[in-house]
């Protein structure tokens, strides 16, 4: 670790920040906005990740997540519940939106790093009695799972509406 920041290949701790941690993963991050406190930022090594403001969280701040919702609104119009799998959970900003905007229905959530979900319980707003159902742990093994449980029982298992890929890093996708 001392190497790392002496050679400068690790992230610095942000003057804002109001969270921090490292996991086997990433350095995890969450730093408060200058201009407004109640927004936060999750930073995972070197890339901001995920933007919520805790007093309007369905106001998506990255240009991504307007795509996202965009394309989301053309496949599913309305607020029809959905069963919905997340590939990457971050900070939970587009399944706390599937959540809240779309109930009665189903949102899974593979992140593999435990520390990331922790992070965004946290210092991320995002609440531990919420409906989402979180599986840390790699999403291909998840889905491993859901795959040979479907095939013991093809009704133990309902086809998801959507699937959503969600997890990169400032490295890699």
């Amino acid at each position: 670790a001392a190497l790392g920041d002496r050679l400068a290949l690790r992230p610095r701790l942000v003057s804002t920040a109001v969270y921090h941690d490292e996991s086997q993963y990433s350095f995890i991050q969450i730093a408060a906005s200058t201009e407004n406190p109640r927004q936060h930022t999750l930073i995972l090594d070197k890339l901001e990740h995920s933007i919520i403001d805790f007093d309007h969280p369905s106001d998506f701040k990255q240009e991504y997540e307007w795509v996202y919702e965009a394309i989301f609104q053309q496949l599913f119009p309305g607020t029809t519940p959905l069963r919905t799998f997340f590939i990457g959970g971050g900070g939970f900003v587009f399944p706390r939106y599937f959540d809240t905007h779309r109930p009665g229905g189903h949102t899974e959530v593979a992140e593999i790093d435990s520390a990331v979900s922790r992070a965004a319980v946290e210092a991320f707003g995002l609440n531990p009695q919420n409906h989402l159902e979180i599986h840390n742990e790699d999403a291909r093994n998840r889905i491993t799972s859901l795959a040979a449980a479907r095939q013991r029982d093809p009704a133990a298992v309902a086809p998801f509406d959507l699937i959503v890929g969600d997890s990169f890093s400032d490295y890699n996708v």
